[in-house]
C-alpha cells in the first residue's frame, strides 16, 4: 500500500481552531518540519502572514541557554511590530522555551521549537550537545603498590568553570602494563617492579597518574576502603574503615594503616580514618599499609539545613550590661544531624528593647521589655525570648555643687544630674522627681527641674530617681534695683495733713517691677513738710513747696509736695471800748477760725477803716478817732472778713 507523506503545513491546519494554534503543534512538529511559515492550508500563513524564527538550527549545551527572535511578517512583506508569539517545545525533557523565546537545554538531544502568531507558524531545530570536558584529574596522582597488590584510581572531569562533570566516558591505559596494568574502570594492579603513568582519556583530556610497583615481603596485597565514594557535608565528619588483605583475599588485622588527603583545604583525615569536610569538592583519601594503597574519592557537599534552635528558650538581661551572646544556636538536618560552620544571620524584633549584632549573635539590652531574638541559616530560622530590665540606679550627683540665680531671671535649670549603676556606667532615660527644702527661696518644678528664684537666700535642691538622690545648694540674690519712680510727679497739701501721697515703683534693667525691697524716705524741706523715713507719710508743715525723695538700694526717685494753709472759715472782730471819744484810742482784735474750727495763729490779718475820716486803724489794731460818727472797722484774714462798728463822740 503505498502511503504519502503528510506536509508539515497540512498537520498543522488539522489542528487549528478559530485562527489560533493550539499546544498540539508542538506534538505534531516532533516529527518534522522546516523553518518555513506554514498555516491553514498550507499557504503563507492567515491572511498573508508569514513567521521566520533565527537562528533557525541553534546548538547549545545542557544547562545553557540562547534566545530565538521570532519576525512576523504581512502579507505585504512589512514587519509586523508588537505581534504576540506563542512559542511551544516538541520535546521539553530535551529543550523548554518561555513566553519570551528563550531556550533551556535539559538533555542531550534534538528537537523542534514552534512558533505561531497570526494564525501563522514555524518552526526551528534545537540541538543539544553536553558540556565539553575542559580538564581531568586522576586520583591520587601518584601512588606506590607492591607485586600482586591493587590501587583504585579515580578520574574526575571539569569544565570550563571547574565545575564537576559526570557520565563521561573515561578511558584507561597503561605506559607499562609489565609493570601495572589497568581495568576499565580504574582498578591498578602491581605485576612488576619498576615504574609506570597511568592515563585517564576524557573526550579528548588526559591526565596521569605516576605509580611505583615494588616487590614486597609483606602479606598486604591489597586495601579495600569503605564506604566506596563517599561524600559528607562541609563541616561535619565520616569515618572511613581501611582493610589489608592478602593475596588470597583475606583481611589482616595487624597491618597498620596510614591516612593522607590529596588536598586538606577540601578534607582533612585524621589518623584513625575521620574524614572532616572542608570546602566545596573532590578530594582523594589515601589509605597505605605497608607499601600497598588504595584511594577512594570524597565529594564534600552541603546538606541542606532543616531546623534552628535556640537554647534557652529565654533569658533575662539588664541594660547598661557588656553586649552578650546567651543563646546556644543549633543547626540540624533532615535527619537530625548537628551541622556546623554554616552562616547565620540574626535579628530581633524590638530593636528599641533589645538590638542584636546580624553576624554575631551578640546582645545589647536597650530599654526595659520583651524582643523576640531569631537565628536564621540558609531559610530556616528559630527563635527566642529576651526580657530586658533597667539596671537599677546606685548614685544620683548633681553638678556644680552650688548655683547662683538673681530674682526675677526665667525659671532655669543650672544643674546637671548624672545617674549611675553600681559599675559607675552612666545611667539614661529614667524618671527624675525634684524638690526644694525652702519655696520660699525657690522653686523647682517637680518634672523637669527648673528652678525659680523666688528671694534672697539659701536652698537645698534635690534630684531623686528610683529612690536614689543627690542634692546641690541654690543662692538666690535679689536683683538689683535700676530704677526708683514716684507717682504722681506733685501732690497737692494743706498744713496738717498726713498722708502718703505717693506711689514708689521699683525696677529692674530689664524693665520688671520689683517688690519687697526696702525703701527709705527724706524730705529736702521739713519746715514745709516731713516725711517718715520707713512708711514715706509726709506730715505738711507749713506752705511751700518740697522735695520728697524715696531711696532703694542707692537708686532715688523724687515726688513734690505743695502745701497750702488750712482755709479760713471766720473772722470775728471785737474792740476794746465803744464808743470813744475824738483825741482817745481804741484797740481791736480778730478771732481767726479755719474750716476744722482751729484757731490758726501766725496769719496775717489785714486792718481796714470804712471811714478814715471818721477813725483811722493801723495794722496792729489800734483804732484813733478823728471826726464824731460811725466807722466798721474790718479784718481781712486770708480772704476772709470780720468787722466791728465803733461810734466816736466828740
Amino acid at each position: 500500500m503505498h502511503m504519502r507523506r503528510e506536509s508539515l503545513a497540512s498537520r498543522v491546519h488539522r489542528f487549528w481552531i478559530d485562527g489560533r494554534a493550539i499546544m498540539a503543534v508542538a506534538a505534531l512538529i516532533a516529527c518534522g518540519g522546516a523553518t518555513d511559515s506554514v498555516s491553514p492550508g498550507g499557504g503563507g500563513g492567515g491572511g498573508g502572514v508569514q513567521i521566520a524564527i533565527t537562528p533557525n538550527a541553534p546548538s547549545i549545551t545542557v544547562g545553557a541557554q540562547a534566545t530565538l527572535q521570532a519576525e512576523v511578517r504581512g502579507a505585504n512583506g512589512q514587519v509586523i511590530s508588537g505581534a504576540t508569539v506563542f512559542w511551544s517545545s516538541a520535546d521539553t525533557n530535551v529543550v523548554t522555551v518561555s513566553s519570551a523565546g528563550v531556550i533551556t537545554g535539559k538533555s542531550v538531544g534534538s528537537t523542534q521549537i514552534a512558533a505561531s502568531s497570526n494564525g501563522a507558524s514555524a518552526v526551528a531545530t534545537v540541538t543539544v550537545q553536553q558540556v565539553p570536558v575542559a580538564s581531568v584529574a586522576v586520583l591520587p596522582p601518584t601512588a606506590t603498590i607492591a607485586v600482586g597488590g591493587s590501587l583504585q584510581l579515580q578520574a574526575v572531569a571539569y569544565d570550563s568553570a571547574s565545575h564537576t562533570l559526570s557520565g563521561r566516558n573515561i578511558l584507561w591505559a597503561s605506559s607499562a602494563p609489565s609493570v601495572a596494568k589497568v581495568g576499565t574502570s580504574g582498578m591498578t594492579t602491581g605485576i612488576g617492579a619498576g615504574s609506570a603513568t597511568i592515563t585517564a582519556t576524557v573526550e579528548g583530556k588526559t591526565a596521569n597518574s605516576a605509580i611505583t610497583v615494588f616487590v614486597s615481603a609483606s602479606p598486604v596485597k591489597s586495601v579495600a576502603i569503605t564506604p566506596n565514594n563517599p561524600s559528607v557535608d562541609s563541616g561535619s565528619t565520616i569515618t572511613l574503615i581501611a582493610t589489608p588483605r592478602d593475596s588470597a583475599g583475606s583481611a589482616l588485622t595487624q597491618p597498620k594503616i596510614s591516612w593522607s588527603t590529596n588536598d586538606a583545604t577540601v578534607a582533612t583525615v585524621s589518623t584513625n580514618g575521620v574524614v572532616t569536610g572542608l570546602s566545596l569538592g573532590d578530594v582523594a583519601i589515601t589509605a597505605a599499609c605497608e607499601g600497598v594503597a588504595a584511594s577512594v574519592i570524597v565529594r564534600v557537599i552541603r546538606v541542606p539545613v532543616s531546623s534552628v534552635t535556640l537554647a534557652p528558650s529565654s533569658i533575662a538581661i539588664v541594660t547598661g550590661t557588656s553586649p552578650t551572646a546567651p543563646f546556644t544556636v543549633t543547626l540540624k538536618d533532615a535527619q537530625g544531624h548537628v551541622l556546623t560552620g554554616r552562616a547565620i544571620s540574626w535579628s530581633s524584633s524590638k530593636t528599641s528593647v533589645a538590638t542584636v549584632s546580624p553576624s554575631t549573635g551578640l546582645i545589647t539590652a536597650v530599654d526595659s521589655g520583651s524582643a523576640t531574638i531569631t537565628a536564621t541559616s540558609e531559610g530556616k530560622t528559630g527563635s527566642a525570648t529576651v526580657n530586658v530590665t533597667l539596671v537599677p540606679v546606685s548614685s544620683v550627683t548633681l553638678a556644680p555643687s552650688t548655683a547662683a540665680l538673681v530674682t526675677g531671671s526665667s525659671p532655669s535649670a543650672p544643674f546637671t544630674v548624672t545617674l549611675k549603676d553600681a559599675q559607675g556606667n552612666v545611667l539614661t532615660g529614667r524618671a527624675i522627681s525634684w524638690s526644694s527644702n525652702k519655696t520660699s527661696v525657690a522653686t523647682v518644678s517637680p518634672s523637669t527641674g527648673l528652678i525659680t528664684a523666688v528671694d534672697s537666700g539659701s536652698a537645698t535642691i534635690t534630684a531623686t530617681s528610683e529612690g536614689k538622690s543627690g542634692s546641690a545648694t541654690v543662692n538666690v540674690t535679689l536683683v538689683p534695683v535700676a530704677s526708683v519712680a514716684l507717682a504722681p510727679s506733685s501732690a497737692p497739701l494743706t498744713v496738717g495733713d498726713v498722708t502718703a501721697p505717693f506711689t514708689v515703683t521699683l525696677k529692674d534693667a530689664q524693665g520688671n517691677v520689683l517688690s519687697g525691697r526696702a525703701v527709705s524716705w527724706s524730705s529736702n524741706k521739713t519746715s514745709v513738710a516731713t516725711v517718715d523715713p520707713n512708711s514715706g507719710f509726709v506730715t505738711a508743715v507749713d506752705s511751700g513747696s518740697a522735695t520728697i525723695t524715696a531711696t532703694s538700694e542707692a537708686k532715688t526717685g523724687q515726688g513734690t509736695v505743695v502745701v497750702s494753709l488750712v482755709p479760713i472759715a471766720s473772722v470775728v472782730v471785737t474792740a476794746a471800748a465803744t464808743p470813744i471819744a475824738v483825741g482817745q484810742t481804741t484797740t481791736v482784735s480778730a478771732a481767726i477760725t479755719d474750716i476744722h474750727g482751729g484757731t490758726p495763729t501766725n496769719r496775717l490779718i489785714v486792718w481796714t477803716s470804712s471811714d478814715s475820716t471818721i477813725a483811722k486803724v493801723d495794722q496792729t489794731g489800734l483804732v484813733t478817732p478823728v471826726a464824731p460818727g460811725t466807722v466798721s472797722i474790718i479784718a481781712t484774714v486770708d480772704g476772709v472778713v470780720g468787722s466791728t462798728s465803733i461810734d466816736v463822740t466828740p
